[in-house]
């Protein structure tokens, strides 16, 4: 059995995030306590909010960021980290329903993200933790086979080159046999999500942005003159223009989109600081991993010789008991791939929404010329917020350079509204994890 120590005996608030615990410089904004005028509102402290804010200043725009709880609180300074292009939708498929042209487009913005998130950390000197390589394994034949046509696609229609390794190759870079093979990418990479955005944070506040904590948008309405006015806790905010970038967590404020997604939760474990010999044994590549599956395990080494290790995208946890389930499932899954680690402590587990869409490919668009947003980002989301947040930035400015060449993919992805999303998340995201455990045993 798993040894779990700092048990938890609340739900589900305390979870025990070991980015944030690790943290060493947690910097606090202030709450907005008095009425602003603002050029633009960013609801979100994320990725897609604050990189908004960066880019939005970049073209001269006065910027006010508010955040329900800190920066970093939801997936953005909770997830696993892997800096990956592509959408959670096999770019397959996205060529069968959307054409080449829309594929190819699409998939180039997020490597060109990727890019310009290794440029901000390199411009920035951002102390992430940062570490270049990516993984993606296949479990058994057919993924093999699988992830090999996916290689020749990225290569012949997109222009995208990886590696593929066989067998013999994989476990040595993984440390375990149990895969056939995989997709070696030394573009995409891995970081520390909440020392990165925090240091976003900074950088914003630093550029003039500002930002306001524990400052929950509860409701915002279009006035006569045009203005967007945003009501929060103890102040308004009026504002020209907004961007919703809450993803997962904005369903209230916005009951129109919330019926585009469904909420599904991951978990994730991380071991105690390992020794050198079994740390040595673990992915000698160092490169992060993830499989090449619909429920997918992924996983990573920390800079301070830790394994996190995470998956089973799962219906929402309702309660403490289905919530250990969920995390000795992972477990499970971690102890199948490296049994070395059967009697490593547990230090730290935890969770975390996302919003996943009905075609799995993330939403961006405006309402009423005014209520910019970003969400569905389907658990694949640490590069496509990035481009998204490029995108609404430009779209605001009126900047044409950065989509005028393709085609508008932002605009062929938008798709209809999930039936009875936000009322039986728990059980249509139960029907689909059978539907995708069938797809992956067949």
């Amino acid at each position: 059995m798993p040894t779990f120590i700092n048990p938890r005996d609340r739900f589900p608030t305390d979870d025990l995030c070991l980015y944030r615990d690790k943290l060493k410089e947690n910097r606090n904004y202030p709450n907005l306590d008095k009425d602003k005028k603002t050029q633009i509102c960013v609801i979100g402290a994320g990725f897609t909010g604050l990189l908004s804010a960066y880019y939005l200043k970049q073209y001269g725009f006065d910027v006010t960021v508010v955040e329900r709880h800190r920066v970093g609180w939801g997936a953005s300074g909770r997830n696993s980290g892997q800096v990956i292009p592509g959408y959670n939708q096999d770019i397959r498929v996205i060529a069968r329903k959307y054409g080449v042209d829309i594929a190819k487009a699409s998939y180039q913005a997020t490597v060109e993200a990727l890019g310009e998130i290794r440029r901000l950390i390199e411009k920035h000197n951002i102390d992430c933790d940062f570490k270049p390589g990516l993984t993606i394994t296949a479990t058994d034949k057919k993924s093999n086979d699988d992830l090999g046509d996916h290689i020749d696609f990225l290569r012949e229609k997109v222009g995208y080159k990886t590696d593929f390794i066989d067998a013999s190759e994989t476990a040595k870079d993984i440390g375990t046999t149990l895969y056939e093979g995989a997709m070696r990418d030394d573009f995409a990479g891995c970081f520390n999500p909440l020392k990165y955005i925090t240091s976003i944070a900074s950088i914003c506040t630093e550029m003039g942005v500002e930002i306001f904590e524990e400052t929950p948008a509860l409701s915002m309405k279009k006035t006569a003159s045009g203005k967007m006015e945003i009501t929060t806790p103890k102040a308004t905010i009026t504002a020209d223009q907004v961007i919703a970038a809450g993803d997962a967590y904005q369903g209230r404020l916005l009951p129109n989109l919330r019926k585009k997604y469904v909420l599904l939760r991951t978990s994730m474990l991380a071991t105690e600081v390992l020794s050198d010999d079994i740390y040595d044994q673990i992915l000698p590549s160092n490169h992060a991993v993830f499989e090449w599956q619909n429920l997918t395990n992924y996983y990573t080494k920390t800079a301070d010789k830790r394994l996190i290790f995470g998956g089973g995208d799962a219906p929402l946890t309702r309660n403490k008991t289905e919530e250990e389930k969920a995390f000795k499932s992972v477990y499970g899954e971690m102890i199948k791939l490296f049994p070395s680690l059967q009697n490593i402590h547990i230090t730290h587990w935890w969770g975390g929404y996302f919003s996943a869409t009905l075609n799995e490919l993330p939403q961006i668009g405006c309402l009423d010329d005014k209520i910019h947003y970003a969400l569905g980002f389907c658990g694949h989301g640490v590069v496509p917020t990035h481009m998204s947040a490029r995108l609404m930035a430009a779209r605001i400015a009126g900047d044409t350079n950065l989509s005028q060449e393709n085609p508008d993919f932002a605009k062929a992805f938008r798709t209809g509204n999930i039936p009875f999303a936000g009322k039986y998340d728990h059980h249509l995201v139960g029907l689909g994890m059978i539907w995708h455990k069938i797809k992956d045993m067949f």
